[in-house]
């Protein structure tokens, strides 16, 4: 496979709603814009060519399943571009804990610009055996 640039970068700028809110009210704000712009559609990624569906899982997961704060809140914003663009980094196997029809995860890392800021953002795609692929997880990484 010949080495991929993510060659756009998103960028987002953070509404003032948004800004000094607990990580509580940060949640109930991504919860709701994934569920109302995001959940049900799909995109294709560029670099592997893959289309990545936005399930309830991905809402659920990355909504209440890990910490949050106000860059990874506000990437919701063009989580879709996030994920086009995304580049992939490595497949993970599933875990003993994951159901059955869970054949293993694809990892991506991105750049998303966040107020003018440079991000690095890591995602998580679920393959299912069946169903194909869906938007898991979103973490910012912390330096």
């Amino acid at each position: 496979m010949a080495k991929y640039k993510q060659a756009i970068i998103p960028s987002v700028i953070t509404p003032d709603s948004w800004r000094n809110v607990s990580s509580f009210r940060l949640r109930e704000l991504f919860y709701e814009h994934y569920r109302h712009h995001i959940q049900g559609y799909s995109v294709v990624n560029q670099h592997l060519g893959m289309k990545i569906e936005f399930s309830s899982i991905g809402r659920q997961k990355s909504s209440r399943g890990s910490a949050m704060y106000l860059y990874k809140a506000v990437a919701v914003k063009v989580l879709p571009e996030i994920i086009a663009y995304a580049e992939f980094s490595n497949y993970g196997a599933p875990k003993q804990t994951d159901p059955v029809e869970l054949l293993g995860y694809f990892n991506f890392k991105a750049k998303v610009k966040v107020d003018g800021m440079l991000k690095h953002l890591r995602i998580a795609t679920l393959f299912y055996e069946k169903t194909g692929k869906l938007f898991y997880n979103l973490e910012v990484n912390k330096y």
